[in-house]
C-alpha cells in the first residue's frame, strides 16, 4: 500500500510555500488596480495549489482508511474462519429443500436450523445454461454475526452455448450458532 510519512508531507508543503514566497517577492509592472499582472497570476496559482493539496490529502486519507479496514476484515476472517460442509441435494433437510424449490428461480439467501446444525443456502436464480459453480470466498464469525460471501463462477464457452437453463445454488452446513447471518 502507498504510504507517505509526515516528514515527507511536511517537506513537500514547505517546498511549495517557499516557491510561493519567492514568486511574491519579485517586483512586477503594476496595472490600474495597483496589483501586478504577475501577482494576480500568482494568487490564482496559489489557489490552484491549495486545491490540489486538499484533494491529494483527502485522497491519501481515504486510501489509508480503506486499506486499514480491508486489512482488519481480512485478518478477522482468517482468525475466525468457520468450518463447513457442502451439503449434497439428497442430504438437504426436507423443509429447507422445499423452501429452495419455491425460491430457486430467483436469487435467494436462506438460513435454516434443525437445532443441532445451521444450514446456509445461497442461490443465484435462473441462468441461461448449466456448468455454473459457486465459490465460498469467506465464511467466518465476526464480532456479532456470521459472515458468508460467495461468488457465482460461469461455465466454459462450450457449456454456455450447449446447455439448458439451470438454477445454481449452494447449501453449507456448520455447527449451530445463535449469531445472525450476514450474506455479503
Amino acid at each position: 500500500m502507498f504510504r507517505l510519512h509526515r516528514k515527507e508531507i511536511k517537506g513537500e508543503i514547505q517546498r511549495i510555500s517557499e516557491d510561493r514566497r519567492q514568486r511574491r517577492g519579485k517586483t512586477e509592472r503594476r496595472g490600474r488596480s495597483g496589483r501586478s499582472d504577475r501577482g494576480k497570476q500568482t494568487d490564482r496559482m496559489d489557489f490552484l495549489l491549495l486545491g490540489i493539496q486538499i484533494l491529494l490529502g483527502s485522497l491519501l486519507a481515504g486510501l489509508l482508511l480503506a486499506g486499514c479496514s480491508t486489512a482488519k476484515r481480512d485478518s478477522a476472517a482468517a482468525q475466525n474462519a468457520l468450518e463447513y460442509t457442502v451439503v449434497e441435494k439428497s442430504a438437504i433437510p426436507e423443509e429447507l429443500a422445499k423452501l429452495i424449490s419455491e425460491k430457486e428461480k430467483t436469487p435467494f439467501k436462506l438460513s435454516y436450523s434443525d437445532g443441532s446444525s445451521l444450514f446456509l443456502a445461497v442461490g443465484y436464480g435462473e441462468q441461461k445454461s448449466g456448468g455454473y459453480s459457486i465459490q465460498v470466498k469467506e465464511f467466518y464469525l465476526g464480532e456479532n454475526a456470521i459472515y458468508l460471501d460467495t461468488e457465482l463462477l460461469g461455465p466454459s464457452e462450450e457449456e454456455y452455448k450447449s446447455g439448458e437453463p439451470s438454477m445454481p445454488y449452494l447449501v453449507l452446513q456448520t455447527e449451530y450458532r445463535e449469531e445472525p447471518v450476514v450474506f455479503q
